[in-house]
């Protein structure tokens, strides 16, 4: 089950989510830091969930919903379990319940880790450079 994380409940669980960040932010490089995921979920954009299987935490979700040319989309921001549980497989039907619920017609998810495709269909690549 998710268990959304309320605005007021975020100061308590925080360190667990800092510590998936962290986990997030060793493995890919992405170029947000914690603080930027802290200061989206306190400012109403983005929503953590966390993810229990009875007592059992299996890690968390953070969904942002964004405006696209279609409507919205429900972006998948971060996604971390500090076991071997795939946590967006074993919630993928909750996630897409919230998205009905806020009127998205797609989720969307970026990683570099090319494992996510078994679940998502890669429709472009993002270039990017320094300048």
């Amino acid at each position: 089950m998710l268990i959304h994380v309320p605005v007021e409940r975020l100061h308590e669980d925080w360190p667990l989510i800092k510590e998936g960040l962290e986990k997030i932010i060793e493995k890919i490089k992405p170029d947000w830091i914690p603080e930027d995921v802290y200061h989206a979920l306190r400012s109403n954009v983005s929503t953590v969930h966390l993810g229990y299987n009875g007592d059992e935490y299996e890690g968390f979700i953070v969904l942002t919903p964004t405006p696209d040319y279609d409507g919205v989309v429900l972006f998948i921001w971060c996604v971390y379990s500090p076991s071997r549980t795939n946590v967006l497989e074993t919630y993928y039907e909750e996630v897409v319940q919230m998205a009905r619920k806020i009127g998205a017609k797609k989720l969307r998810f970026a990683s570099p880790r090319k494992g996510w495709s078994r679940m998502f269909e890669p429709v472009t690549t993002i270039y990017e450079r320094e300048v």
